[in-house]
Parts: C-alpha cells; sequence; structure tokens
C-alpha cells in the first residue's frame, strides 16, 4: 500500500514538473501600445523635437517698473490691438506729484505775465505822483536854502541853520531823483534777463509736468502687436516684479509656427527648403504638414527638453522655424511639443 502512494506521489510530481516547464516556454502576449508611435513618412529622414509657438512668437507683457498692479483689462483669449491698454499699475503717487507739478506751473507762468505786462498803468501814476510829491519838496528845500542864505549873508542866521538848510535841500534833492529813476524804470519794463529767467523757469515746471505724464502714461501697459491674450498670471492689488511671473503673454495665433530644434549630429542632412512634417504625441497617424521658413545659423545649447530617456542633454542645437499649414478639424496650442520629421538630404562630401 504504501509503495503505491509512493508511486502515485511521484508521477504526480513529474506531471506537474512538465507542465511547469511548458508553460515557462510560453510566451506572453505584448498587448498593443496604447499609443501609436511617430512614424517618419521620409525614407531618410532628420528627427527633432518641436514646440508650437505663435506666429509672433510668445509676447511676453510686464509692467516697466516694479509696483502694485491696480487693473487687468483683459481676460484669456481676448483678441487685442496694437497700443490697446491690457494692464494699469497703481500710480497715485506720480498723480499727486503732477498736481503739484501743474500747479508750479500755474504760478511761474503768472509771475512770467506780472513781467510781461510792466509797465502797470497804476504803478506808472503812483510813481508820477511821488515824483510830483519829491519835486515839490526839493523846491521848498531851495526856498529855504536861499532865505537862510540871504539871513546868514546879514547875520540874521547862525552858521548852524545855514548848514541844515544845505543838507535839507540835497536830502530833497536826492529824493527827487530816486523817485525820478523809480518812474523810469517801471516805464523801461522788465529787464530782458529777469523775462529770461521767469521764461526758464516756467519752462522747467513744464517739463516736469511732462515728465510726470510720461511716467503715468508708462504705468499703463499696452500691447504692442496684434494678438490673443495667451495667458494671464496675476490678479489685481497684487505686487508684480521682474523677479515674479510675467502678469500676461500676448500671441498672433492666427497662424502658427513650429520652432524645431535639429542636432548638431544632423545638421550635415539639412537644406533649406526641405519637406517636413509634424506628428502630434501619442496621436502617431496625425501628420501636420510644415513649411519651412528658415534655418537660423546659430546653433545654442539645448533648453527645451522633452524628457524622453534616450534624450542628450549635452549636445547643442540648430533651430528651424517652420509654418504650420492649416488642417481641417485639428487645433494646436501654442507651447504643445511635437514630433518633427525632416527629409534628409546627402551630406556634401569634404576632402
Amino acid at each position: 500500500m504504501t509503495r503505491t502512494i509512493t508511486w502515485v506521489l511521484a508521477a504526480v510530481g513529474v506531471i506537474v514538473a512538465i507542465v511547469a516547464v511548458f508553460a515557462s516556454r510560453r510566451q506572453p502576449e505584448i498587448p498593443p501600445p496604447a499609443r501609436v508611435p511617430p512614424v517618419s513618412p521620409y525614407e531618410s529622414s532628420i528627427a527633432a523635437s518641436g514646440l508650437v509657438e505663435a506666429q509672433s512668437r510668445n509676447v511676453e507683457i510686464a509692467p516697466p517698473e516694479n509696483g502694485l498692479l491696480r487693473e487687468v483689462l483683459v481676460e484669456v483669449g481676448d483678441p487685442v490691438k496694437a497700443g490697446t491698454p491690457v494692464l494699469r499699475m497703481d500710480s497715485r503717487i506720480l498723480q499727486a506729484q503732477l498736481e503739484e507739478a501743474k500747479a508750479a506751473v500755474e504760478v511761474a507762468s503768472s509771475e512770467l505775465s506780472m513781467l510781461e505786462n510792466k509797465p502797470r498803468p497804476e504803478r506808472v501814476a503812483v510813481l508820477e505822483q511821488t515824483l510830483a510829491a519829491a519835486e515839490a519838496r526839493l523846491e521848498d528845500a531851495k526856498s529855504n536854502f536861499e532865505r537862510v542864505r540871504r539871513a546868514s549873508e546879514n547875520d540874521a542866521a547862525r552858521p548852524q541853520e545855514l548848514t541844515t538848510a544845505k543838507f535839507l535841500l540835497e536830502a530833497r534833492q536826492a529824493e527827487r531823483d530816486q523817485a525820478s529813476a523809480e518812474l523810469a524804470m517801471e516805464k523801461a519794463g522788465t529787464w530782458e534777463p529777469d523775462l529770461a529767467v521767469a521764461r526758464a523757469q516756467r519752462d522747467s515746471a513744464a517739463a516736469r509736468v511732462r515728465s510726470l505724464d510720461s511716467q503715468i502714461d508708462r504705468f499703463t501697459v499696452r500691447s504692442p502687436i496684434d494678438g490673443t491674450v495667451l495667458k494671464r498670471s496675476n490678479e489685481p492689488g497684487e505686487y508684480v516684479s521682474a523677479a515674479t511671473t510675467v502678469p500676461l503673454v500676448i500671441g498672433d495665433v492666427s497662424t502658427l509656427r513650429v520652432r524645431a530644434r535639429v542636432d548638431e549630429a544632423d545638421t550635415p542632412f539639412l537644406r533649406q527648403g526641405a519637406k517636413a512634417m509634424a506628428r502630434l504625441r501619442g496621436l502617431g497617424s496625425s501628420e501636420i504638414p510644415l513649411r519651412m521658413l528658415r534655418i537660423e545659423p546659430l546653433a545654442m545649447p539645448k533648453t527645451d527638453l522633452t524628457n524622453m530617456p534616450s534624450e542628450r542633454v549635452d549636445t547643442r542645437v540648430v533651430e528651424v522655424l517652420f509654418e504650420v499649414e492649416p488642417v481641417e478639424g485639428l487645433t494646436l496650442y501654442p507651447g504643445v511639443l511635437v514630433d518633427v520629421f525632416i527629409e534628409a538630404s546627402k551630406p556634401v562630401a569634404v576632402r
């Protein structure tokens, strides 16, 4: 009985071993790829990563100075024309300075007008009366001096009285000369150098107003191009500086472009006017026809990475700019990465 059980267990073990061997030799079924890999449509091609961008490139809109953002005048997707205000910064301090500068212009203009309108008729009349009074006092002093002088000749007046009368005559003569000079100066009007100084002060105040107007105008940021608002990063009340995110990005998306980065090792196979097409990532069956615009001749370090395992980062690239030809039913967005395939040419042999 025991021997029978042993043989049965041995047979079962052999069968299990045989089944395990056959099971291990079976190849597991490979599931189909979740996404169709991109395939070049050309027999010989250059593969590159490309970035979709607006025709105008993505224009970053930021204020000229750091400050408090008061208004954002557009929303994402809004069309804008060149010169349209899109941002308004807080300019209350400058507005107060502007009011002060305008008041200074009024003061300087009034002072200049006062100088230009000389002589004033009422001022001339006052000075003429002053001169007449001085002449009358002078005549009285002359008469008094003559009377004292004659009395002194007849020993009827003391020498001190004659001296006093003489000094009084000289004082009245000086008063009369001063009144006459003041009247002449008033009638002559303002001295030209004084007018020049007053005009310069007025012009300086006006220049200050223009300067503040210009500074305030800079705090209203306008779109430099016709385009569409692609991104909005800040809200009113936030502090905006050069170190923070750009408040707005605007681009002309009427025609899209693709900027492809061709590895320096593939540049010998690159030629101007070569055929090219792009495929959306994850949609390998898509075909986006491209028209080459130009090859930018300056090679640069590679900065835009696709994070693919086989991607090289210690290389330089040459940028090639393409225009996207319209495809019905296909929507592209600036900033999207695409796979670009460029028809390769034979490199020129170098001897």
